[in-house]
């Protein structure tokens, strides 16, 4: 793994018990969407949206051309995995990130994601 948005967002699952895989996807979603929106935590690799119809988190596929692939944050996590004997040794967040996640990790704890998915699909002009 060398994208330094990938390590990050790969350190936070980590930080929060999230197991990487692509099975945990739509959770991985969820996270990332409320992750953004109402922590502003800048770990995401890739556009995560909300789809009001679903009560999700979803990642579209960015628009490949000739010079680029189309790609989406399930693109991002089958590159964790494959990647996720990597040595990220060194890597770490600030202070300020790191206290964002342990709130985030709280929040998810005693509130539960749920609740914070729908909090976080009415958070205008900070899309994810």
């Amino acid at each position: 793994m060398t994208d330094r948005m990938q390590i990050g967002f790969k350190l936070a699952l980590d930080f929060l018990g999230i197991p990487i895989s692509v099975e945990n996807y739509r959770e991985i979603c969820n996270i990332a969407l409320v992750a953004k929106r109402k922590y502003g935590l800048p770990i995401i690799p890739s556009r995560v949206e909300f789809n009001p119809e679903s009560g999700q988190a979803y990642s579209p596929i960015s628009h490949g051309d000739s010079k680029n692939v189309s790609w989406n944050l399930y693109d991002d996590l089958i590159e964790m995995v494959i990647g996720s004997e990597d040595n990220l040794e060194g890597w770490t967040f600030d202070e300020g990130i790191t206290k964002k996640l342990e709130a985030l990790k709280a929040d998810i704890r005693e509130r539960g994601l749920g609740e914070l998915l729908r909090e976080a699909a009415n958070v205008k002009n900070n899309k994810a």
